[in-house]
């Protein structure tokens, strides 16, 4: 027996992430709904856009704490008309997450730093002990990025430069289908991947559903930040893979299987 048969997960990364992820449930024996409950979306101000690009070139390093934040770079650079290889010349990378890695990687470009622990707070603290106060940070990110970031790298004296390359908003075309399998309890585990998913969540969630959500499901989760905005909606079944990846949140879901 597969070790997740008869168990089902219900997958709630945005389209263009949700893929990957339900095939290696499915690998495993499980069943998957996807039902993205967010969207990521380039900013509407073309123009901001393309002012705060600017800044790129007084900086040596620049931030990728994603692979959203990278693709979605790489889309505002081409939009503004440069090359990304111009861009990014001479440039020292700092990235977040071994899948960021890999994709910056796989379009050409070193990587500088990765912190051992994948999240801002430790990558910060890296580039501090790496760098002085000459250096400088362009930090491309989500409109609800946490200031942690760049806020520690301003207080330890770098300059840093944000540009804000994607938003998220809450996509409710699934809320139907939502109430109807969390009502019926066809679904075993709520993976969430982000704070963003969390609120979309619970928003999208009619109240009388909410104690189901709080004290009977199961949720794996990536990160702590996403696990941290769990907890404060009072949700006490989470659990979380040691190694902040798709393959370590399968691996989790395997191992605590038999507490479905």
């Amino acid at each position: 027996m597969q070790s997740l048969e008869g168990i089902t997960v219900l997958n709630t990364r945005p389209p263009h992430q949700a893929q990957d992820l339900s095939k290696a449930i499915e690998q495993e024996g499980g069943r998957v709904y996807e039902l993205p409950l967010i969207l990521l979306k380039p900013p509407e101000d073309k123009l901001r856009l393309q002012k705060e690009l600017e800044y790129i070139h007084t900086c040596n390093w620049i931030i990728f704490t994603s692979v959203n934040s990278f693709t979605f770079f790489l889309h505002a650079v081409q939009e503004a008309g440069y090359s990304p290889e111009s861009i990014m010349l001479n440039k020292k990378v700092a990235v977040v997450g071994k899948k960021t890695a890999k994709c910056v990687q796989e379009a050409g470009y070193g990587v500088d730093v990765i912190p051992t622990v994948f999240n801002a707070e430790y990558l910060r603290d890296a580039l501090i002990a790496k760098t002085d106060e000459t250096a400088s940070f362009f930090y491309p990110r989500s409109q609800q990025a946490r200031p942690v970031l760049s806020s520690g790298l301003q207080l330890a004296g770098r300059r840093v430069f944000e540009m804000i390359v994607y938003r998220t908003i809450s996509n409710k075309a699934h809320v139907e289908q939502l109430h109807h399998l969390l009502k019926y309890r066809q679904i075993d585990v709520i993976i969430l991947t982000s704070p963003s998913a969390v609120k979309a969540l619970f928003d999208q969630v009619s109240c009388d559903l909410h104690k189901l959500l709080k004290e009977s499901l199961m949720f794996a989760v990536i990160g702590n930040i996403t696990e941290k905005a769990l907890q404060r909606y009072g949700v006490k079944k989470i659990m979380m893979p040691e190694t902040f990846t798709s393959e370590g949140l399968v691996a989790t879901i395997k191992k605590n299987s038999k507490q479905f």
